[in-house]
């Protein structure tokens, strides 16, 4: 298990994700599939979409 808040470390070592907003499982799935469900190639335009276009940095 690892926690990050790093989306490309995120995409290349983990197998599956999980993306939690405001406690709450936001998606879940694999890097591939999530970026397909939001039609991107980037693990980043997927975590902002996923917590609403809110970034915490």
């Amino acid at each position: 298990m690892l926690s990050s808040h790093n989306m490309l470390e995120v995409e290349y070592l983990c197998q599956r994700v999980v993306l939690i907003n405001d406690g709450m499982v936001a998606v879940q799935g694999t890097p591939r599939e999530l970026k397909e469900a939001f039609s991107t190639d980037d693990m980043e335009e997927v975590f902002l979409r996923a917590s609403g276009g809110r970034s915490d940095s």
